[in-house]
């Protein structure tokens, strides 16, 4: 769009009709600060925010979850961890 900012990227290597990687610039400034990657294991990984904010994860559906009190099954192992 030659506005002289890194857009955001998503991209679909796999062909499932998902993205496995994306990069976001979150605040505009031209720099990514958001890196997401589908290992195909279950739930997207998540780089941890070091600005403080809290941890959160992405389901296979692509919906984010936010961190909370509540356990979740993150690996799909049928066992619930607990983010924090």
């Amino acid at each position: 769009d030659h506005d002289g900012l890194v857009d955001d990227v998503m991209v679909d290597l796999d062909d499932d009709g998902s993205a496995d990687h994306a990069v976001l610039d979150l605040d505009g400034d031209g720099r990514p600060e958001a890196y997401f990657t589908d290992d195909g294991t279950g739930p997207w990984s998540v780089t941890a925010d070091r600005g403080g904010a809290a941890l959160r994860w992405f389901g296979l559906d692509g919906v984010e979850h936010p961190a909370s009190a509540d356990p979740a099954d993150l690996d799909g192992d049928g066992v619930l961890e607990r983010l924090a």
